[in-house]
């Protein structure tokens, strides 16, 4: 039996057929890379987006320099004062260029320094470049690389690049694809020699969602306090623990004990109220796992499907008896469909940034916080028929929304569905303020306020809208 054979087999085994045969069929000269099993291990089913990386590892060569230079230095000519920290204020010194809501996770953590080598760099023209200026985010824009910090894991195998945009844009820690050299030519080699350790500074980038820790890669779902959560396992400080299969499942990161009936978030920030609401649901039932024909896996609490789980990642979720919701930290990034069928009241920043969300089903919610399912911009279906109250910017950026039936609304605050070219598109035909619905038409009965509805609504029609429903009622 060949090498290439019995390559082939391990990994067909674990990363499952297609991801083996792609391998094979781009270049079977993979399964000679020493380690190949071990080091595609936790890469997950789908070898295509990491398929350059695997090529690199073929015949990795250390740009070495032979005069050494100082990374703090260098980090000068880049336009950075950057500084080597050594303690948890120097750690944390940085925190005031951050808004509120997108602090790291560093900052939360008092020994982060103490496991990490860290450099924090503040580009110098700093205090010129404005949050405000930039509604778009991008990872390495002025703003997402004017405060960086470079971290290190002091035991090597490990590097991290963390932007000030934080988790309001896609894969934030991976800025400059963790590649110091990407900053400025040889700071990669500087930052090693300085601290005297090997990192993965990869020449040829991850793809988002992909990390490399001890030269093993990576796909995770989430992250959070530098805890990288995957499919049935999670991996912190360099150490990766697999769940046990037959007695635990991962529900995004939240990992649930069958034996014990107890919820835990395996990234340790103590997401109580998400753990307090699924024990409220399974309290006094009989919780089961099913395995689909699809390969998901449905979590039921009794007969009630809670969850549909695919590679650990919530795709479909239901939250039973809960009247009053608050939003779900770092939970729920992956929901395509979402049903509330108890909720009355859904707090303020409820289910922002889910790019996957089509579907959303709450047949008894009757107030809605300021900016609930921002930035859902897959969202296609709701069902609101008891939707009294929205505040402001609710559904702001969604594209794809066609139909909006709200019948009952009697508050619409400014900036809801904006940016929503679809449905602004028709808006004038299909406006009404009684129940006869057009096709493809729009029901808003009883509005009492309604500002900035969309981009492209002037004030006078918005006026005209409010005279017509005060006329309706």
């Amino acid at each position: 039996m060949s090498i290439e054979k019995t390559k082939f087999d391990i990994i067909k085994k674990q990363n499952g057929e297609h991801f083996a045969k792609a391998i094979r069929n781009y270049d079977s000269g993979i399964f000679d890379i020493p380690n190949i099993d071990k080091i595609v291990r936790y890469a997950g089913r789908e070898a295509e987006p990491i398929m350059n990386y695997l090529i690199s590892l073929k015949n990795v060569k250390i740009k070495e320099k032979e005069e050494h230079q100082n990374p703090i230095e260098l980090l000068d000519k880049a336009g950075y004062n950057a500084y080597v920290v050594h303690s948890l204020e120097e750690q944390n010194a940085i925190s005031k260029y951050f808004e509120p809501s997108e602090r790291l996770c560093t900052f939360n953590d008092d020994t982060r320094f103490e496991r990490y080598y860290i450099i924090n760099a503040v580009r110098k023209d700093v205090d010129d470049i404005r949050r405000a200026d930039f509604d778009k985010p991008m990872r390495e824009d002025r703003y997402g690389t004017s405060v960086i910090s470079i971290q290190i894991l002091k035991s090597g195998g490990f590097i991290s690049i963390k932007n000030r945009y934080n988790h309001k844009v896609i894969n934030p820690d991976n800025t400059f694809n963790s590649c110091p050299d990407n900053i400025i030519d040889g700071l990669s080699n500087a930052i090693k020699e300085y601290f005297n350790v090997d990192f993965s500074a990869q020449k040829v980038p991850m793809p988002g969602g992909y990390i490399v820790l001890n030269d093993q890669i990576i796909k995770y779902n989430y992250e959070h306090n530098n805890i990288y959560v995957g499919d049935g396992f999670y991996a912190s400080d360099g150490n990766i623990t697999e769940i046990n299969k037959s007695s635990e499942i991962l529900l995004d990161t939240i990992l649930f004990d069958f034996k014990t009936k107890i919820f835990e978030d395996v990234t340790d920030d103590g997401y109580t109220y998400v753990i307090r609401i699924l024990s409220k649901i399974i309290k006094g039932k009989n919780v089961s796992i099913k395995k689909n024909l699809d390969k998901t896996y449905s979590f039921f609490a009794d007969n009630i499907q809670i969850a549909v789980l695919s590679e650990s990642k919530i795709i479909s979720l239901t939250l039973p008896g809960i009247k009053e919701i608050n939003k779900l930290p770092h939970f729920g990034g992956y929901v395509c469909h979402l049903s509330l069928p108890d909720t009355e009241i859904m707090n303020k920043n409820f289910f922002i940034n889910n790019l996957c969300m089509s579907e959303l089903n709450a047949p008894k919610l009757k107030i809605m916080g300021a900016e609930c399912f921002k930035y859902n911009i897959e969202l296609q279906n709701i069902n609101l028929p008891k939707l009294k109250e929205m505040h402001e910017a609710c559904f702001y950026e969604n594209n794809k929304l066609k139909n909006l039936e709200l019948p009952e609304l009697e508050v619409m605050e400014y900036d809801c569905f904006k940016s929503n070219r679809t449905l602004n598109k028709e808006l004038y035909k299909h406006v009404n303020m009684d129940n006869s619905v057009k096709s493809n038409g729009i029901i808003i009965k009883n509005l009492k306020f309604a500002t900035e509805l969309f981009n492209s609504i002037k004030s006078s029609n918005i006026q005209n809208m409010q005279n017509k429903a005060d006329k309706s009622r």
